[in-house]
């Protein structure tokens, strides 16, 4: 492979099975609460862990064959964040095949204890002072706020509630650090670059996944901070469907737009859930239009996604 030819799969193709798996986790719990077929879930996250699979497969086979390529990833300030996507995609896809093997606690476990580590090597390396401002977009969270999260969900579900609350503290301290400075820079620095635009989705992630991560924490009691986490998280999610022209998902669809989904995804896992602890009362009465509205665009993703493929256009080149 040329030096200035791209690999076909770069890493933040695993926004995809991030997207997917957590949409299984998703429709998995819908599934006790709401008329969908069980099986409709653990598709999604079976489909989805395969992917994940099939993509760890390709990222070695990168270090081992074209290491500049893949080292050149971990270093840039964008796509170094979106490496983080692979352990938490990793930590949904173990809770998916946890009720079928034994496999699933094992892959859950390695990949939290990977994240921390990731995180330690590329969170704390910004202390230094290396970030160019132009590059501090949204994929700034990934390493470090909700990569707790996720890992504080799978702990709670692998018996280690005490520990999983470590996680989650630690992720809602950095979002508190992390979000004024990304607001800063969305706000007072020149336009961002077409490029980077797909990462301004990711700016939907936190206050849902956040939401998620504490209600697994909490039992699933819809409490004032549920209620005020889904309340911006909400508005977030009015704010990115408002510049989604801008953001030019419309005019090039690429892979690179799937970092919207797992936002969406969490917003539906959010909605069924307030939905059904709620009854449908009260804030209760907006949980099934997350969950479809979350959904529904999750399927859209999908489905432009299949176009790219059936013209050829899915893998760089």
């Amino acid at each position: 492979m040329l030096d200035n030819k791209p690999f076909p799969i770069p890493v933040n193709y695993f926004a995809l099975t991030l997207g997917l798996s957590s949409l299984g986790f998703a429709w998995r719990y819908a599934a006790t609460v709401i008329n969908v077929p069980a099986w409709s879930g653990e598709l999604i996250g079976l489909f989805a862990s395969v992917v994940w699979a099939l993509f760890v497969i390709v990222y070695v086979y990168k270090w081992i064959n074209y290491p500049q390529l893949a080292r050149a990833e971990v270093i840039h300030p964008i796509t170094g964040c979106f490496v983080s996507l692979m352990f938490i995609s990793g930590i949904f896809v173990g809770l998916i095949l946890k009720p079928y093997t034994i496999l699933g606690e094992y892959i859950s476990f390695t990949c939290i204890a990977l994240q921390v580590s990731y995180a330690v090597y590329r969170s704390a390396g910004l202390w230094q002072g290396r970030q160019p401002q132009e590059f501090t977009t949204p994929a700034l969270y990934l390493p470090i706020v909700p990569a707790n999260w996720v890992s504080a969900i799978g702990l709670v579900l692998l018996g280690e509630p005490d520990v999983a609350i470590l996680f989650f503290g630690a992720g809602c301290l950095f979002w508190i650090m992390i979000e004024p400075t990304i607001q800063q820079r969305l706000r007072n620095i020149a336009d961002m670059p077409m490029a980077l635009r797909p990462t301004l989705g990711i700016q939907l992630a936190p206050a849902f996944v956040c939401c998620s991560s504490y209600l697994t924490i909490n039992g699933g009691e819809i409490d004032f901070i549920v209620k005020m986490l889904m309340g911006y998280g909400v508005l977030q999610f009015f704010f990115i469907s408002r510049l989604l022209g801008w953001m030019g998902i419309f005019r090039h669809f690429h892979v690179g737009y799937w970092a919207i989904s797992f936002g969406l995804a969490a917003m539906a896992g959010d909605g069924i859930h307030i939905y059904a602890m709620s009854h449908g009362q009260g804030a209760g009465i907006v949980g099934l239009p997350m969950f479809w509205v979350g959904s529904c665009s999750i399927g859209l993703l999908f489905i432009a996604t299949l176009g790219l493929v059936l013209k050829g256009k899915f893998l760089l080149k």
